[in-house]
């Protein structure tokens, strides 16, 4: 039986009734808080998705708008969120965000928001 409210993260009954705790909290009313993926030129994108599987966050923000636009790096990312899962709170993957270097509204840009779309569902 779910009671609306957010479990603590000793609960040991708690079971997840969304995809992430994002959409939990923000039915229940409540915040939720990001962190950044970290994905610079240099960095183990897989490496860095195991670590933050099992971040503090609630959500993890992804930023191709001022940085490169890599696809290779985002699928290796989310690969190692998902191998790096459960989140602590039993979901199989924090929300996961991607900020577009492109809005996407017309044929010439919009590839790119396919081939992000593409690699997050393939993981969720």
């Amino acid at each position: 039986m779910n009671s609306g409210v957010q479990p603590s993260s000793v609960d040991l009954n708690y079971k997840p009734r969304r995809l992430n705790k994002v959409i939990e909290l923000w039915e229940d009313g409540q915040p939720m808080y990001y962190t950044s993926a970290g994905l610079t030129p240099g960095v183990d994108a897989y490496g860095q998705g195991v670590k933050l599987a099992r971040t503090y966050a609630d959500c993890i923000a992804v930023e191709f708008e001022h940085t490169a636009f890599d696809m290779v790096m985002l699928t290796e990312f989310m690969r190692g969120i998902v191998d790096g899962g459960p989140t602590r709170s039993g979901h199989r993957m924090p929300c996961v965000y991607v900020a577009s270097p492109v809005i996407g509204m017309n044929e010439p840009y919009a590839w790119p928001i396919a081939g992000i779309s593409a690699r997050c569902w393939i993981a969720a």
